[in-house]
């Protein structure tokens, strides 16, 4: 059966836009083109190097599937006149489908005879359908930033050069963008001294090798061995450490025939902070820091070069033009960061924040300053709130808000040092390391170098109970800020990563405990902060308010939808989620308001669906709550209005039982109040359902009964879970 072989090539593309994510999604496209053309195939393969997309699709077949279905037309009575002959109803149907009338067949129906016949669509050739998939699927392959070029038709990362599409052993007839499909591919553009490599097959294997012999090694994966074997090599001989799985994995994509060099650096450069050098290596230059076996940063670093003179995979080349150029290009980089290191140490943290006036916060919210004292306002609030004591601490720290109001102070200054200016990504690492050199308390600098964490998924969180509340009033400020401004995520846009914020709160409270942390004390909070600030600006005209509790509203919907991915990715269950977060959004403790206790509840449930009383519990939560739903009761029960036995029954219990079970959930104990709540409710409950009819006509006396069950109801559904709300009881 035939091949498939697809080769885009480009100019060179960004590392990050042919990653393995990227490539997978890549070949889900041209899988959905082919499934919807009935093509079926044996194996897709995706690849890529810097300067092309490869597609191998095995094994399809020489014409797609035949497709016979049925369609349906008019009904009996409708198609055929009283004489039995076709009316024009049949006739447009018929002539809508090119079908003569003995094609035409009646079928029975339960709603009787409808006309119906089968339409078989007969498969076409392979070849033709692959030559009028490939712009579609050229246009479809998603980049996070595309450019147009010759003209507007086609948009990709960087200009198409040329085209290999090959069915067998034939080119397709195409022509994108005034781009023709041929048979000619291209080797390395330096080592194969730019002579085009003819492709005669659609054969990978042919593909991949007369590539190789052009310099270019097209898998990934194959790339990515060649340069951890050479790294390894290295690290053994010399008994150094490399360890960038993610600097790995980018730099394999910006090459196409890798070989490592060693190059060094001046000792005097290992004064700076160890973020500066790292930083410079990796981030600037995509170099490999390497260490030795303590851990402790050596003045060597590994460059993986497109460009081996040897032209032998598997040899590291010598010295020479390579190691000399890296190493002049990083020694301008560090002799740059070592004359910002001493001069921004000449001027203390402190004394920078009255320039933060001078950096615009969002554009439109302030400066930087303003954002400074709120950040100090709302990091004492959130640290007064937290009560500071951890489970192995029985006082109260003042010193930690202290801290806290500290770092907050000065978190936002390391932004105006030139070291900050040169390297961005190094903001709140500089204001630890010129914090220390300031001998400000540990703890100050540690949060100054915490407050961002975690800055993407998988990072660590703050260690510092400084560091943990100047992050979550980081994080609040930046939502609520945002919120007010209308500045909202949409869609996948989400260009001040509030996603990212919101599960960096989610996950600060739950895993340092903060049990007693409400989202809304602190949303209402923050808000009222930065309302105030909009109500001093001279241009606040230009932004449309809400009220406090709509701005919450919409802050807490957000967030519940970052908590829903949470718990889902930490294996809970859709349903038992659901009843837990519905509970209630009120200022009580109840429904997600306290991260930590929300969570307790839901453990607290997954451990009740897994024992006997699970059924018994959800049916007495349902049938008490169905009784009222659609009642509008409130009060008090009166006793003097339970008639029946049953009914009186119920309500002892209820008093017998109300306190217990309050002061169970007021202690965190889930498991105890509902194994109680279900013990004792369960059967007098049921019993009351089969003998006392609740929708008498007196109204009165209804409503009592309604309200007697409603109470019984929302001991358990408003401070532990709405079990009504499972899809599967």
């Amino acid at each position: 059966m035939p091949n498939f072989l697809l080769e885009i090539g480009t100019e060179e593309i960004p590392a990050g836009y042919i990653d393995r994510v990227q490539l997978n999604i890549f070949g889900d496209i041209l899988k959905k083109l082919l499934t919807d053309e009935r093509l079926s195939y044996r194996e897709m393969y995706v690849t890529a190097t810097p300067r092309r997309i490869v597609f191998h699709v095995s094994e399809l077949p020489k014409q797609s599937a035949s497709l016979t279905k049925e369609v349906t037309g008019p009904k009996e009575q409708v198609a055929y006149d009283r004489d039995g002959k076709p009316t024009p109803a049949l006739l447009g149907f018929a002539k809508r489908y090119n079908l003569s009338l003995d094609q035409i067949k009646l079928k029975e129906t339960p709603q009787g005879k409808i006309c119906a016949t089968q339409l078989t669509t007969q498969g076409e050739k392979t070849k033709l359908i692959l030559t009028r998939l490939i712009e579609p699927l050229i246009k479809k392959l998603p980049f996070p930033k595309s450019m147009w070029w010759l003209d507007k038709t086609l948009s990709f990362p960087r200009p198409i050069r040329y085209l290999l599409p090959i069915f067998e052993r034939t080119a397709l007839k195409l022509k994108i963008n005034s781009i023709p499909g041929g048979h000619k591919s291209y080797g390395h553009p330096w080592l194969s001294d730019r002579k085009a490599v003819l492709i005669k097959s659609a054969d990978l294997s042919e593909y991949q090798s007369k590539l190789k012999k052009a310099f270019v090694i097209v898998d990934t994966e194959e790339r990515k061995t060649i340069i951890t074997e050479q790294i390894n090599q290295l690290t053994k001989q010399y008994a150094w450490m490399v360890q960038e799985p993610a600097l790995l994995n980018e730099v394999t994509n910006l090459v196409e025939y890798p070989a490592v060099q060693v190059c060094n650096f001046d000792e005097k450069y290992l004064i700076l902070p160890e973020a500066v050098l790292t930083t410079a290596m990796k981030s600037h230059q995509r170099f490999f820091p390497v260490r030795d076996r303590r851990g402790i940063l050596l003045p060597k670093f590994l460059v993986v070069t497109n460009n081996n003179p040897k032209k032998d995979r598997l040899t590291p080349p010598k010295a020479g033009l390579i190691q000399e150029g890296n190493e002049r290009v990083l020694k301008a980089r560090l002799a740059d960061a070592l004359f910002f290191w001493e001069q921004d140490k000449k001027q203390p943290l402190f004394s920078r924040k009255e320039k933060l006036k001078n950096i615009t916060f969002l554009g439109t919210l302030g400066s930087f300053y303003e954002k400074t004292e709120r950040l100090k306002t709302l990091g004492k609030f959130i640290a007064e709130e937290s009560g500071l004591v951890y489970p192995a601490e029985a006082v109260v720290d003042t010193g930690v808000v202290q801290d806290t109001v500290r770092a907050a102070e000065l978190c936002k200054t390391d932004l105006l040092t030139e070291m900050v200016y040169e390297f961005p990504e190094l903001q709140g690492l500089m204001g630890y390391e010129y914090a220390r050199q300031q001998h400000e308390p540990k703890n100050v600098a540690l949060a100054i170098k915490e407050h961002y964490l975690p800055r993407f998924a998988g990072d660590g969180l703050p260690t510092s109970r400084p560091g943990i509340f100047l992050s979550l009033a980081e994080k609040f400020d930046n939502l609520t800020a945002c919120f007010v401004l209308n500045m909202v995520p949409s869609g996948s846009q989400d260009p001040y990563a509030l996603r990212r914020q919101a599960l960096g709160i989610i996950r600060i409270i739950q895993t340092k405990q903060l049990t007693n942390l409400s989202l809304n004390k602190i949303i209402d909070f923050s808000l009222t902060q930065i309302l105030q600030t909009i109500k001093n600006l001279s241009d606040k005209g230009k932004i449309t308010l809400k009220t406090v509790e709509e701005h919450r509203r919409d802050i807490l919907a957000f967030i519940e939808d970052r908590l829903v991915q949470f718990y889902l990715e930490n294996a809970y269950q859709i349903d038992l989620i659901r009843a837990v977060l519905k509970t209630s959004s009120a200022l009580d403790g109840t429904g997600f308001d306290k991260i930590p206790e929300c969570t307790m509840r839901l453990n607290a449930l997954r451990e009740l669906s897994r024992q006997p009383l699970w059924p018994q519990l959800v049916e007495l939560v349902e049938r008490t709550y169905n009784i009222g739903k659609k009642a509008s009761v409130a009060g008090e029960v009166n006793p003097d209005l339970l008639k029946e036995p049953e009914e009186k029954e119920v309500w002892e219990i209820y008093q017998q039982n109300k306190d217990k079970i309050q002061e169970l959930i007021e202690q965190r104990n889930y498991l105890e109040a509902s194994t109680l709540y279900a013990g004792v409710f369960a059967e007098p409950v049921h019993k009351f359902f089969d003998k006392v009819y609740v929708n008498v006509e007196d109204e009165t006396l209804r409503n009592n009964r309604i309200l007697l069950m409603t109470k019984i109801n929302l001991l358990y559904s408003a401070r532990i879970a709405k079990l009504f709300l499972l899809a599967v009881k």
